[in-house]
């Protein structure tokens, strides 16, 4: 549709945010729809993020996406926040409403819905690599999941421990557990979730010793706008693997729904983002 006086505004912060495919993924949404919205990205440095809500909020900007660096450190910049978001410790989608912007957390849900579609997660031994804000929500969800065990790595160990001794605080979760180095326990492992942003950079290495992935592994790299030196492995051992993808799509979905209360489409966001590959 075309930009008018009474456009409501969206978009995502991060650093960088070239990548990125979620305007290609909303703005579709939004023309299916037929709906007065513009999804634009926004690169925001650190040093620049207070500034930038409070300039949102002044510009009645009506929601953004949050992505790297900024997913825990947005959180005090809130002037509410979803029990969810409050748990993690980390927003990746703000609500602006009568002057307050409000946070949320929607990866956690998109992880799930995404990883359900692949593998079974009852009783299963899971790692999660990263203990940053998506790594904090992906283990969050996993917890409230009938795994039989969730190690936690984080080459900032203390990163770990926190986040292991938050899930472990809250009554009906698995119990997370830390561990000094993924390859440790890849033995007792069942899935591999890297949640670190290693795949996003030039020097790409492998979050896990090649050697020690083998084919009855499922290996999930939130990553996905390339294919990342720990899905190669996975793929060349025959291991089954998933990228990113269709996390990107559903939590970018539950963000579209915060934002119009209409129903996201889905089919138009995943065919969009596919064909971008």
């Amino acid at each position: 549709m075309a930009i008018s006086g009474a456009t409501k505004i969206t978009g995502i912060i991060g650093s960088p945010v070239k990548h990125t495919l979620s305007p290609l993924m909303h703005n579709a949404a939004f023309n299916h729809l037929k709906l007065n919205f513009v999804y634009v990205p926004f690169l925001v440095k650190p040093s620049e993020l207070g500034d930038a809500i409070k300039g949102f909020k002044a510009l009645n900007v009506r929601g953004i996406n949050v992505t790297v660096p900024h997913k825990e450190r947005v959180v005090k910049y809130m002037d509410k926040l979803d029990p969810l978001a409050e748990n993690v410790g980390a927003v990746n989608t703000v609500v602006f409403e009568n002057g307050n912007a409000c946070g949320y957390n929607t990866d956690g849900t998109g992880f799930i819905k995404s990883i359900k579609s692949a593998t079974s997660l009852h009783g299963k031994t899971v790692l999660v690599i990263g203990a940053g804000g998506a790594g904090s929500s992906v283990s969050f969800a996993l917890s409230r999941e009938n795994v039989r065990k969730l190690f936690i790595y984080d080459i900032l160990g203390k990163k770990a421990s926190v986040l292991a001794g938050k899930i472990n605080s809250k009554k009906g979760l698995a119990r997370a557990e830390t561990t000094s180095s993924p390859e440790r326990v890849a033995t007792e492992t069942d899935i591999v979730v890297n949640a670190s942003t290693s795949g996003m950079n030039k020097k790409d290495r492998c979050v896990l010793d090649p050697s020690l992935l083998r084919k009855g592994m499922f290996i999930y790299d939130i990553v996905y706008n390339a294919k990342t030196q720990l899905l190669r492995q996975a793929e060349r051992l025959g291991a089954g693997h998933m990228d990113g993808m269709e996390m990107l799509l559903f939590q970018g979905a539950a963000a579209f729904e915060l934002w119009t209360d209409r129903k996201a489409p889905l089919d138009i966001m995943r065919k969009v983002i596919t064909e971008r590959r």
